[in-house]
C-alpha cells in the first residue's frame, strides 16, 4: 500500500496515511473532519550513476 499526502480542507492540516489507492480518503488526523483532499507528493533520490564525471569542466 502506498502512502499518500493529504490536506484537510477545513483546518488545512497536512498529513500522511498508507492507504490502498482506490480507498476513501481518511479522516483528518488533527480535527477529524472529512474534508480532505489527496496531495502531490514528492520524492528524493541521491542516485548518481558511477560512470559519470560529474566534476569534469567543458
Amino acid at each position: 500500500m502506498p502512502i499518500y499526502a493529504y490536506c484537510c480542507q477545513s483546518c488545512e492540516e497536512h498529513f500522511e496515511e498508507l492507504v490502498r489507492a482506490a480507498a476513501e480518503p481518511p479522516p483528518c488526523s488533527k480535527c477529524g473532519s472529512t474534508d480532505v483532499v489527496r496531495i502531490l507528493s514528492v520524492f528524493s533520490t541521491e542516485w548518481k550513476p558511477s560512470n559519470v564525471n560529474w566534476h569534469r569542466v567543458v
